[in-house]
């Protein structure tokens, strides 16, 4: 069984600088606390880059799920990797040409002959409904 090694949060940090939300040329963060499935979907079949201590692994987004209603924002992402190396289930640094760079937690859910697939769930109430609370 191939071993990853522990997460390191030195990594994370040393990968987005300190207290910085400019990174390299211009890019910028996305902020996940906002995000909504749309910003997503516009990214169907493009490829998110993700940070590792073994290196960055890409994976292609393949689907986004949406299943927000009202003030409730709920949707998941599936991305499909290669079958080497395996993500372990955590917390990854992650850059994409149009949204930036922000972190992002995925599961591995499923191995294919073609890779492994990754799963992210974002379920959180939108702000205007945690303002009038």
């Amino acid at each position: 069984m191939h071993r990853v090694p522990p997460f390191s949060l030195s990594y994370v940090s040393g990968f987005f600088g300190r207290g910085s939300r400019s990174f390299g040329r211009l890019m910028l963060a996305m902020d996940l606390q906002k995000a909504v499935a749309s910003e997503f979907s516009a990214q169907l079949n493009s490829t998110f880059r993700f940070h590792h201590e073994g290196g960055p692994t890409e994976l292609q987004l393949i689907e986004v799920s949406d299943g927000s209603r009202g003030n409730h924002v709920n949707f998941s992402l599936l991305f499909q990797g290669p079958p080497q190396p395996p993500l372990i289930q955590r917390i990854y640094p992650v850059e994409h040409e149009k949204l930036g760079r922000f972190e992002l937690f995925i599961v591995p859910i499923k191995r294919e002959p073609r890779g492994l697939q990754y799963e992210a769930i974002f379920n959180r109430l939108s702000e205007s409904s945690q303002a009038s609370t």
